[in-house]
């Protein structure tokens, strides 16, 4: 209809500039890991006062530092948050550059589903901009309707199934309990109040 048609343009002209943001980092590719030298704490403060490290990035965390020597090579130092003060006074006296890392954020499920509704209703206008959002509704009905039967006949085999399992289930028990039942067998013979001939 025209009203439909209307309010997914507005919606879909409202939410556009959210499928303009750049992709969350957790779906694009990570780039390869290549191995890095690890350093001691004592190595790091011999190396900054030899002058021997170009740059050091603390992370946020205070636990972890990267350090870029002067010629190029990357290393990594654990640390400990006590750790930051003095190997901050360290890095001054010597001028050497350090900034801090903040960590990454943890992102939210928020933009993606934007992102798939923006694109459904995009997808919902071109199907009525094109006049088949009708033939669209019939299709998915027919489709639903064979599901539905489908899944009719098949609940009718499950039934019939568990009829039939307990329907012999309840004739082996009849068997078993007719082959317990004691059988009367009769014995020839004299009776109890006979004597024996002497």
């Amino acid at each position: 209809s025209t009203c439909g048609t209307m309010c997914s343009t507005v919606v879909a002209a409202l939410l556009w500039p959210a499928s303009l943001l750049p992709p969350s980092p957790h779906l694009l590719p990570t780039p390869p890991h290549f191995p890095v030298q690890h350093w001691g704490i004592s190595t790091l403060h011999e190396q900054i006062k030899a002058g021997h490290v170009a740059k050091v990035a603390i992370h946020d965390d205070e636990k972890t530092v990267d350090v870029l020597d002067i010629n190029g090579m990357a290393r990594r130092v654990e640390i400990f948050p006590d750790a930051t003060p003095f190997l901050i006074d360290d890095m001054r006296q010597a001028h050497v550059g350090f900034f801090v890392v903040p960590d990454t954020p943890r992102n939210s499920l928020l933009l993606p589903l934007a992102r798939a509704f923006v694109n459904t209703l995009l997808v919902c206008y071109v199907i009525s901009f094109l006049g088949l959002m009708d033939q669209l509704v019939w299709g998915i009905m027919m489709v639903g309707m064979n599901f539905y039967c489908i899944l009719e006949q098949l609940n009718g085999m499950i039934d019939n199934t568990r009829r039939l399992w307990q329907r012999k289930r309840h004739q082996c028990m009849q068997q078993q309990q007719q082959q317990r039942q004691a059988i009367p067998v009769p014995i020839e013979g004299r009776g109890t109040n006979d004597k024996p001939n002497v």
